[in-house]
């Protein structure tokens, strides 16, 4: 079983999966409600994923 953080209110708003090398921050809004005008998150509403959510943002150390 993998290990996460996840933030929730009623239910996850977000969950957090802690890697070696990154962070993967996974959001869980509806399709198409996110407001993304820098193209910071990835859609994977259509791909075969572990959790719950739409969006996927992996942040790394070499982000800037």
């Amino acid at each position: 079983m993998k290990q996460y953080i996840a933030f929730r209110t009623k239910t996850n708003i977000t969950d957090i999966v802690v890697l070696k090398k990154s962070l993967k921050v996974f959001l869980n809004l509806p399709k198409g409600k996110l407001n993304n005008p820098k193209k910071l998150s990835r859609d994977i509403s259509e791909v075969g994923h572990w959790g719950n959510d739409d969006y996927q943002i992996q942040v790394s150390k070499d982000d800037k």
